[in-house]
């Protein structure tokens, strides 16, 4: 990677001129396909924030290095331990860039799915089929590495299929669309083998088989990760209010007794309303794809989901699910 960096800086110096065309030429391209697909152009306020927009991705985009195998977006460059790739923020970073650079969307989803779990994977192969909450330069120690932020406590809510669908749907790939559709019927089935405790097809959020995983309270802190709301009161051990028993950790395990992972005892609104809408989304790329099979059973067990929450999940008096 040094040799190759130095390569490119000589070539920065020596070729200052084209490469600065180049870029001019690069940025102009991501403007002009935004405001081509934008509704409001001549909204100077709507175009002010979308270039800013650009400019804040663009900027925070970094080439494959390390263990990170493709390109992407990191949340931040001004903290270190910002510099990675976690799963659900990579989801949404790539519906938005999908808008003006396909192919950096592209290869953000692609980044966390170099590490999707495999069934052969030497660590947690009961995990596979997931993808972990994020990825670093340096990988963990358990992979023998010395990254400090690279996690696999937990994973993150299930927006992948949609991120993936609205690449497709801005680049028309479909050669893309036909490499990620098994890798997204994998992670979509994790949820279901180790986040549904009473296997009635309603997920929670929970926390791997992992060294830190290692209390009731350690666990919950990896449920409430995997949410992305992290510190939320819903997490909090003790409960609020009459009839709230707080929350509490169950084991999930194979048919074998073999240890899966951890629910806590919610079956989250939000979590199974990603799930359905994922199921929709697969079916989607199922019909796109030519696969009637696939698309009929997503479109019954999204039915399925969307009963079981509508029946169970909303409270009259407040209106609130």
């Amino acid at each position: 990677e040094l040799s190759a960096e130095k390569e490119k800086v000589n070539d920065l110096i020596l070729n200052s001129k084209n490469h600065f065309v180049a870029n001019n030429t690069r940025w102009q391209g991501y403007l002009d396909k935004t405001f081509a697909n934008a509704e409001k152009t001549t909204d100077k306020s709507y175009k002010n924030a979308a270039v800013k927009s650009i400019e804040t991705l663009t900027t925070n985009w970094r080439s494959s290095a390390g263990a990170l195998l493709h390109d992407g977006v990191v949340p931040s460059m001004s903290y270190k331990w910002f510099i990675g790739m976690w799963a659900w923020d990579s989801w949404k970073q790539a519906v938005a860039t999908a808008r003006f650079d396909g192919e950096l969307a592209k290869n953000n989803i692609r980044a966390l799915f170099d590490y999707q779990v495999t069934e052969d994977d030497a660590i947690r192969p009961q995990d596979s089929g997931a993808i972990v909450d994020c990825i670093f330069y340096n990988k963990d120690g358990a992979r023998g590495d010395d990254g400090g932020n690279w996690n696999e406590r937990n994973s993150k809510p299930a927006l992948a299929a949609w991120s993936v669908w609205n690449v497709y749907k801005a680049t028309g790939d479909t050669t893309f669309l036909q490499e990620m559709y098994p890798k997204l019927v994998a992670y979509h089935n994790w949820w279901y083998t180790n986040r549904d405790h009473d296997q009635n097809g309603i997920a929670e959020y929970g926390g791997m088989v992992h060294q830190d995983n290692n209390s009731k309270d350690e666990i919950i802190a990896a449920a409430a990760w995997e949410s992305g709301m992290d510190n939320a009161p819903r997490f909090d051990v003790q409960g609020y209010g009459e009839g709230d028993t707080g929350i509490d950790v169950f084991e999930n395990k194979d048919k074998n007794g073999t240890l899966l992972g951890y629910s806590i005892n919610q079956e989250s609104v939000d979590l199974n309303s990603y799930l359905y809408a994922e199921k929709g989304f697969l079916k989607s790329m199922a019909e796109v794809l030519g696969n009637t099979g696939d698309a009929k059973k997503y479109e019954e067990e999204a039915n399925n989901v969307r009963k079981y929450v509508s029946e169970n999940m909303f409270d009259e008096e407040t209106g609130f699910f």
